[in-house]
């Protein structure tokens, strides 16, 4: 019983860290009470669950309009974001289950990245998913693909398995399909991890709210 109170009571020492470390764990615990606080799901099945919850939660921009890019929290409160954006968020959000995330840059032929999209480390695998337009692409197995599998086997394009979101789909699609063929680059960009005393206060606390449920979340304040 010490123990579990102990581990009840530790994240509140978060207050006492860093102001960039209380950001950090405040954002992450901000989206994981947004999403519904999944637990029980296989990390294929979690991953998807996120993709679509960013995908119908943020819009596409119409043209003309303004995106507001201060940081990722600005994008997801706005509830509008362009495709970088997007595959951020989902990224960030993933971070929040304790699944590692890249961003991905898709270039055309001249050499300027025409899409972003977001890749997911799941189990011990690189999958691609793609919030703005609302797609994953999947082998004949059911296996999601990633951007190495995409451009070694173009044709996954066309004959793999493919889940398109309700209001979602690319406009063009010879010119999505473009984007993965193997002459043009595509650049990866890690984003910065969360330092080691982070990582630990929110595990904790996200521990906590498994455990805890309402009753952690009724009498915790905003830390």
């Amino acid at each position: 019983m010490a123990l579990v109170g102990f581990v009840f009571i530790l994240p509140f020492g978060v207050r006492y860290t860093s102001h960039d470390t209380r950001e950090a764990v405040n954002q992450h615990l901000f989206l994981y009470r947004e999403s519904g606080k999944l637990s029980g799901l296989t990390e294929d099945s979690l991953a998807r669950h996120l993709w679509r919850f960013i995908a119908l939660r943020v819009r596409n921009p119409e043209f003309g309009e303004k995106v507001n890019d201060t940081n990722w929290m600005s994008v997801y409160n706005s509830r509008m974001g362009s495709c970088d954006q997007q595959a951020w968020l989902l990224i960030e959000l993933a971070r929040a289950y304790g699944i590692s995330g890249r961003l991905v840059f898709l270039y055309g032929a001249d050499s300027v990245s025409k899409h972003s999209v977001a890749e997911l480390y799941i189990n011990k695998h690189w999958q691609m998913y793609d919030p703005y337009y609302g797609i994953v692409l999947s082998n004949n197995e059911g296996v999601i693909q990633g951007l190495k599998e995409l451009t070694r086997q173009p044709g996954l394009l066309k004959t793999g398995r493919r889940v398109i979101l309700t209001g979602h789909g690319v406009p063009d699609e010879v010119a999505y399909a473009g984007l993965f063929e193997s002459k043009y680059p595509y650049q990866v960009k890690p984003l910065k991890q969360l330092d080691a005393v982070a990582s630990c206060w929110y595990s904790i606390a996200r521990f906590n709210s498994w455990v805890f449920r309402d009753l952690f979340d009724r009498f915790r304040q905003e830390i």
